[in-house]
This record gives structure tokens, sequence and C-alpha cells, in this order.
């Protein structure tokens, strides 16, 4: 369960929950810093699940499965603004902050009072991200026209649009796993903002090797891993990589120009190649 909203939801009926909680309900706000600020030791302490995996022998690597999948941010399309409309909703976030401090603006119950302040200071947070993060994917853009199409979400920053299994796009995640392929054990995970798998294979196996102080024996990806430069530095590396060639068309033969198909290796029984 990722969405701390859905934490704190569940921390007010499911009865887990509550024994967990004590009763207490948690504010989902609270539940994303602390996993914000707690990152390094939350981290840690699936390396040392990992270690105990692989101590009592659960864990060899021989054999690693990776694959990636989109996970939608909670965030509407309509959120996905440009630059001079997110500065826009910014400059009236800033002067409502400001008019907070006004007398003549008190709200007669504090708690309501405190609630208001509260969701005006955090969406201008969230829009001073938003804007941080178009400044970032504007210097990765290059030229005036390219930079003008640039867009972000104002209420989660971080994520990206990306075209979805459904043939849709959505504001997203995309998460890449790695699994035990014995076991089904989750060895290495990661959340990128890359739209696909390409170039994603070797940080994967890097994260593995830190994590369990091992390299797996053998790597098996789909064809959006399948690429030149990850067979060489697989090779080079001296990990076996299982990777799927893209189809060739069915109709014609044809496949990419300069791309050998699948169907032309053939496998000789004589010299096992």
């Amino acid at each position: 369960m990722g969405s701390a909203r859905e934490v704190a939801r569940r921390c007010e009926f499911d009865p887990a929950f509550q024994w967990l909680t004590g009763l207490e309900e948690v504010n989902y706000h609270t539940l994303a810093d602390f996993r914000v600020e707690k990152q390094k030791e939350l981290d840690e302490l699936f390396t040392q699940v990992l270690a105990a995996l692989s101590q009592e022998g659960l864990i060899t690597l021989e054999q690693v499965m990776q694959d990636g999948t989109k996970i939608k941010a909670q965030a509407s399309s309509r959120s996905y603004q440009q630059e001079q409309t997110i500065g826009e909703h910014l400059e009236r976030a800033r002067r409502r902050v400001a008019e907070m401090g006004d007398p003549g603006n008190e709200e007669s119950n504090p708690r309501t009072k405190q609630a208001r302040e509260r969701g005006r200071r955090e969406q201008q947070e969230r829009l001073e991200n938003a804007l941080q993060e178009l400044e970032k994917l504007q210097n990765r853009r290059h030229g005036e026209k390219a930079k003008s199409k640039v867009g972000v979400s104002s209420s989660d920053a971080h994520a990206r649009v990306m075209h979805q299994s459904d043939g849709g796009l959505a504001l997203s995640y995309h998460a890449q796993i790695s699994a035990h392929a014995a076991q089904g054990l989750m060895v290495g995970v990661a959340i990128t903002q890359e739209a696909n798998d390409t170039g994603q294979l070797l940080p994967a196996m890097e994260r593995i090797e830190e994590r369990l102080q091992q390299k797996p024996e053998q790597m098996v990806a789909d064809a959006g891993y399948t690429t030149r430069a990850a067979i060489e530095e697989m090779a080079q590396r001296k990990v076996d990589f299982l990777g799927s060639l893209p189809r060739e068309d069915a109709s014609t033969g044809r496949t990419a120009p300069q791309r050998l198909p699948p169907s032309a290796f053939l496998f000789q029984p004589e010299t096992n190649r």
C-alpha cells in the first residue's frame, strides 16, 4: 500500500491498523513526512531483511528477473500545467498566505483557521515544487519551442506523463522491480521518472550488488531492456543476460533497419551455440 492517504483512511476503521496504532488516527501528512525523512532508515531495513534471507539460503541470485510497471500518480490530468499558469496560481497562493495574518480575516473557529492556514501553505509548497521541477525539465530540453511545451502537475510535480497499457496517457511513476526467480522475493526496487525501460537494467543490477554485496549470475528481462549498450555492459561485467529481441513483422518478416531478426539466429547443436 503506497498511498499515505489510504493508510490514514484505514487507521479510522480497519482492525489491523487500529491495533498497530493503538486506536490513534494518524494524519496522512505525518505519514508522508515520516517516509521522506526516514528514507535511509527504511532502505537499511530492506537491506537487513534481504541479508537475513540470504543468510538462510533463500536468496542465491542465480537468476534475477527484471521488469517495470507504471503506477498512476494521485494527480488529475487537469493539474498538468505550463509555467505561466503555475506562476499565476503561485502568486494567488502567496497572497492568500499573506492575508492569513490580517485580523479582519480571522476565523471564529480556531481549528478551522488552522486547517485553512495549513492547506494554503501546503498549496504554496506544491506550486513552488512544481516550478522547480519544471525548471529541471526545461534544462533537459533544447530550444525555446521545446521548452514552451513543457509542463508538470501542480499537485504532484515529480510525476511524469507516460503511456499506459490501455493506450492512454496519465501522470505516472515507473517502478523498477528486481525479483529472485526461484523464490519470487524482491531483491531490488526503485521508482523512476523515465517513461520506458531503456537504460534501467544496469542501475538495477548495481542496486542489487550494492545491497547484497554480490552480483546476479543471470539477469532476465524483456525487449524494453535489450539494447546493444545493455548487452555489451552485461558481457563486460560477466553477468549472463537473457533478453528478448523485438519481434519481426509477422506479415513481411521485415524488422528494423540494421537489426537481425530472431530467425537469423540458428542453433547449432554440435557446437552448442
